[in-house]
């Protein structure tokens, strides 16, 4: 048992690197990077000037042989999408929404006028009104 002890804590202190392990085991494991991503339906987003609610779509997998509504988008730079939302009054409208790579492994979506969407809150108001509908 003190074998044990003894190999585990100089395993500890020789400083292995944790992050090391999840990229050599996902090289092993052949795990692919995702191309697409999707936001569920109902999902209230930060529009930059306004609060919008995604109307789904697509059909995404819930992972146990069901589907659900939602909006699917490319993680490429420069792929467009044209995305379905409501306003704070209800009313549909329509935008391309393009991919954006920001650097280091991150993306961003961009509205048609340049803004950001954003998954923060929504503007005071929009979810009493909307967010209960879905």
């Amino acid at each position: 048992m003190r074998i044990l002890v003894a190999l585990g804590a100089a395993l500890l202190l020789s400083g292995c690197d944790t992050k090391e392990w999840g990229q050599d085991l996902s090289e092993a494991y052949e795990i692919p990077t995702p191309v697409v991503w999707s936001i569920k339906s109902g999902h209230v987003l930060n529009l930059g000037d306004r609060s919008g609610k995604v109307i789904g779509t697509d059909k995404c997998n819930d992972g146990f042989g069901g589907a659900y509504d939602c909006w699917i988008f490319s993680l490429k730079d420069g792929h467009k999408k044209l995305i379905h939302l409501t306003n704070e009054e209800g009313s549909v409208f329509y935008e391309v929404w393009t991919t954006v790579d920001a650097g280091r492994g991150r993306i961003y979506l961009e509205r048609p006028n340049g803004m950001r969407v954003s998954d923060s809150l929504p503007m005071a108001g929009f979810s009493k009104k909307v967010s209960d509908k879905n």
